[in-house]
């Protein structure tokens, strides 16, 4: 079972509909990473972590942060060390929509 499939799997059945309305925003993400040629492992239950020229990154949800109504979308964070740092947000579906076309990182 893919990572997406897995994650669309336990969405479906999560008790908080913020999980549910990201699929989509996995499903774009994970097509563009399938463009760089990453290949991508599920960390945790709600994490997706990835390698891409030498540095380590994780993709999360994104906390909303104007209304509890959005979605919050996801991120795309580096991590360095013990911390991470913010790449790519992808607030609205077209945002993500852009990055499956035209998948680029920080690091391009």
């Amino acid at each position: 079972m893919s990572i997406v499939d897995n994650m669309r799997r336990k969405a479906a059945n999560w008790p908080s509909p913020h999980v549910r309305r990201i699929t989509p925003f996995i499903d774009l993400v994970m097509s563009g990473l399938d463009k760089l040629g990453i290949e991508p492992w599920q960390s945790s239950a709600r994490q997706i972590e990835f390698d891409y020229n030498g540095k380590r990154y994780r993709v999360g949800y994104g906390h909303p942060h104007r209304s509890p109504r959005q979605s919050g979308g996801i991120s795309i964070w580096r991590i360095e060390g013990n911390s991470k740092v913010l790449v790519r947000r992808f607030e609205k579906i077209e945002q993500a929509s852009i990055f499956c076309l035209h998948p680029m990182l920080d690091d391009e």
